[in-house]
């Protein structure tokens, strides 16, 4: 058994060879036929062709595949499907061994997606079809190979082979692009209508002055992809300044609750007349179900994933210029932790690895559950205090020395449970410590009317209890 070649060049001439195979003979097993030449040796098939006179065959190409990327850059390739074969293709599968690296085709299982065929016969002898593959870069900076399988079946359902297998793999070069920091906390502003929360984000353009590829990027959007929360129009961002190699740009961005069930991926542009969008084929699956967490763990979860959308300027040393559009993902789990991309030790919150093997079985009393952690219970109601726009008049004090002054004290329910909530107006506590500010604060005032309530507050809803204090000199009170 051999091949037979003829290598041929672009001058016309050619020179034609053999090339023997001989592969090492198998010893005979328990399990093999006896030949009938009483052979000690098994016979080897390895190098058995079988030819089969109808079957399909797939030929793929590609259209616009890059070898050196930023870190989480989108791109676009065009995929061209083939039979070359003499039988239809039916049914065609393709897999990545790099997870979220491709977006092709509709999900099925896992990281299988399927490329809708034409309908009925699908792809017929000597047809072909073009799709479009969005590819985006890994998150991390190094050299990587991103193996591509395609799996078509045969038509007839008898027929051999049954499917037919095509790989394609190509290297990709990955350099630094953008580091990412949010961190989350509640926000004081929380109006009657709305529950906000506060994102402070960091972007940094993380590309050196020395590097082989350099950058100069404009962060265009920021998306958030939640099923409790939005992004508002509330918010603070700079200006569309280019972020050369290691600067970098802050952003405070305003998140409300949602209305409504379902996963909702809200969109920010950063700068006038964006047309960014954000790829959902790329976001974790995770990101699309909602977990089951108890009423009270819902205060400090946050279940959502921010996304922010760049533009960069690509300088290399051998003088190539290109523009390339990428995306970052950061995953928020609790308010009040901070979470980055590429993730930073000093952001993790993962416990350190035991130095021993030991192993303690069992419940440890002496730790609290997060449900009954001082953290959580503090954040169960947020509350401030106003006075009603009608009532600001001003008081005489030499035609009556008391003034009774009405207070609205603003409750909210931040968890998704009923909450009976007691509300105990004190007297003023008498503090030494010293104000940075004049006038300071004056203490003498009594709380009047009732001043202990006992109130319901239904899951993430707010509350406006009606009180009133008495003081009797003019100035500046603190409340508490």
């Amino acid at each position: 058994t051999g091949l037979a070649y003829l290598l041929e060049g672009e001058g016309g001439g050619g020179v034609a060879g053999r090339q023997l195979l001989l592969p090492r003979p198998r010893p005979l097993s328990t399990k093999d036929k006896r030949p009938e030449d009483s052979s000690l040796y098994a016979p080897d098939n390895r190098l058995r062709l079988n030819i089969v006179q109808f079957a399909p065959a797939l030929r793929v190409s590609f259209e616009g595949l890059r070898k050196d990327m930023l870190s989480g850059e989108l791109t676009t390739v065009t995929v061209r499907l083939e039979n070359c074969g003499n039988l239809p293709v039916t049914r065609l599968l393709v897999a990545c061994g790099t997870p979220g690296l491709v977006a092709l085709g509709r999900p099925r299982r896992g990281d299988v997606t399927e490329v809708t065929l034409p309908a009925r016969l699908g792809l017929a002898p000597g047809d072909s079809v073009s799709e479009v593959m969005q590819v985006r870069a890994h998150g991390l900076h190094g050299s990587y190979t991103a193996d591509l399988l395609f799996y078509y079946e045969n038509s007839r359902d008898q027929g051999k082979p049954l499917y037919r297998l095509v790989r394609h793999s190509w290297p990709i070069l990955v350099h630094d692009s953008v580091q990412v920091s949010v961190s989350s906390s509640r926000s004081s502003g929380s109006s009657e209508s709305e529950e906000t929360l506060n994102l402070r984000v960091q972007v940094q353009n993380s590309s050196q002055v020395h590097d082989s590829v350099k950058c100069e990027m404009c962060v265009e959007c920021a998306a958030l992809h939640s099923p409790h929360w939005q992004l508002s129009d509330r918010s603070f961002h700079p200006a569309a300044v280019p972020l050369g190699p290691q600067e970098l740009a802050h952003f405070l961005l305003k998140v409300r609750r949602k209305r409504g069930p379902g996963v909702e991926l809200s969109r920010l542009p950063l700068i006038a007349n964006s047309a960014l969008r954000p790829s959902p084929d790329f976001l974790s699956p995770l990101d699309n179900q909602t977990s089951d967490i108890r009423a009270l763990e819902s205060v400090v979860a946050l279940q959502a994933t921010f996304i922010i959308m760049w533009r960069a300027t690509i300088d290399t040393r051998g003088g190539d210029k290109r523009v390339a559009v990428g995306q970052h993902h950061v995953k928020l789990s609790h308010l009040g932790d901070t979470s980055s991309w590429p993730p930073s030790p000093a952001h993790s919150q993962g416990s350190p690895s035991p130095a021993t093997a030991l192993r303690i079985f069992g419940m440890d009393l002496t730790q609290e559950t997060p449900t009954d952690s001082l953290s959580v219970r503090q954040r169960l109601v947020t509350f401030s205090v106003s006075r009603p726009a009608a009532t600001a008049a001003p008081h005489d004090f030499t035609r009556d020395r008391l003034c009774v002054v009405p207070v609205d004290l603003h409750l909210r329910n931040c968890s998704d449970c009923e909450l009976l909530v007691q509300v105990e107006a004190t007297g003023a506590s008498v503090s030494n410590k010293g104000y940075m500010y004049s006038p300071q604060p004056c203490h003498s005032f009594h709380w009047v009317g009732c001043t202990r309530r006992l109130v319901r507050l239904p899951p993430h809803h707010p509350l406006c209890v009606k009180m009133a204090v008495a003081v009797g000199l003019p100035g500046t009170y603190n409340l508490g």
